[in-house]
């Protein structure tokens, strides 16, 4: 559990430093309250539903790295089950499939945006 908070920090520092060479945006007026919502899901524990607003906040606002951040972490939480290890690694593992297919399908729609191809490597690594 710790390694995974440790890689979780190391990515997370990843994602910062690299905002400097990527567009970062400090999100749209719209991104914004997509994020927003985010946020407040994320506080109820419900990140699943956070994670959905999060990508609702991507799609509007593809270089905005504090939604990709949020994004990966939300989709990660809601795949555990701490109740069942064996369970929640699956689930982990499935979740960063799922994760890098999606990162890479949005690359493809807009090569331009480096947060994509960087979400994509993070996501493996979170």
């Amino acid at each position: 559990m710790r390694f995974k908070r440790i890689t979780l920090i190391f990515a997370l520092c990843l994602l910062g430093s690299s905002a400097a060479v990527a567009q970062e945006s400090l999100g749209t007026p719209a991104a914004k309250a997509a994020f927003a919502r985010g946020e407040a899901l994320s506080r109820k524990s419900k990140f699943a539903e956070a994670a959905d607003e999060y990508r609702k906040a991507i799609e509007i606002d593809p270089d905005y790295a504090e939604a990709h951040s949020q994004f990966i972490f939300s989709s990660k939480l809601s795949a555990r089950d701490e109740s069942d290890p064996v369970k929640s690694k699956a689930l982990g593992e499935a979740m960063t499939d799922k994760l890098k297919a999606m990162y890479a399908e949005w690359a493809q729609k807009d090569p331009e945006t480096r947060q994509l191809s960087m979400g994509a490597r993070l996501s493996a690594h979170v």
